[in-house]
């Protein structure tokens, strides 16, 4: 007999990451269960040309109420979702995306919009959650979600070969090459500015060798326009 949870939290809807290696922290200031942000807060806004990341957070109760009976929360599990556009995806802080009760988890949300995908994308979750140490999960869909990707402000341009990186993927250090002077901004996975400087030469030198290894992303903003890529650190 399928179960009724109280909870729409079970709806760990969470959401996409650009690499599977990505990983996120939960974020320590929610301690009562739910998801955060919820729906009413909802997602921040994504923006064309411009590398999206954010991290959703869920606390997982220990226990909950069937048919009038406590029973104990064994884990909650997003087995998948749907709406988002392309060049999104999302990554769990585990392989598998299941929390027990009473712990903390979270979803990185990534992606790389590109001009022309601008507009409003409802998301739909869907999870399993699985109490009393029942076998079988109690299966939920959620709505309410969404993911809103603003169009590019000014005059918004994506010119790859107005900026060259080499080597990528990079070890020690990594080289960019402009055409124009402008201001270079380095992004990790989970959207932290972690470099920025006023490039007034045509080369750039970085030293990359104490950053974690995966995926970044550069903005180079020169005038009215903003060229965006991204690199890897093996």
């Amino acid at each position: 007999m399928k179960k009724s949870l109280s909870f729409s939290l079970f709806a760990l809807l969470l959401f996409i990451s650009f690499n599977s290696n990505a990983q996120c922290t939960p974020d320590p200031q929610y301690t009562s269960p739910g998801i955060y942000p919820d729906t009413t807060t909802n997602l921040p806004h994504a923006q064309e040309g411009q590398p999206y990341s954010t991290v959703m957070t869920q606390v997982v109760p220990q226990d909950t109420v069937i048919n009038f009976i406590p029973v104990t929360i064994d884990s909650v599990v997003v087995t998948n979702f749907t709406g988002f556009p392309a060049n999104f995806s999302y990554s769990c802080d585990n392989p598998g995306c299941s929390w027990p009760g009473g712990t903390s988890g979270c979803v990185l949300i990534t992606g790389n919009p590109t001009v022309g995908q601008a507009g409003t994308y409802p998301l739909t979750g869907y999870v399993d959650a699985y109490a009393g140490g029942l076998g079988i999960p109690s299966s939920y869909t959620v709505d309410g979600y969404k993911l809103v990707i603003d169009p590019a402000a000014g005059v918004f341009e994506i010119k790859y070969s107005a900026v060259s990186v080499y080597p990528n993927p990079a070890t020690d250090e990594i080289n960019f090459k402009f055409s124009a002077n402008g201001n270079l901004e380095i992004i990790n996975i989970t959207g932290q500015v972690i470099y920025q400087t006023n490039a007034t030469s045509s080369t750039i030198n970085l030293d990359i060798e104490t950053y974690v290894p995966g995926v970044y992303f550069y903005k180079f903003v020169s005038g009215n326009k903003i060229y965006t890529g991204k690199f890897i650190k093996k």
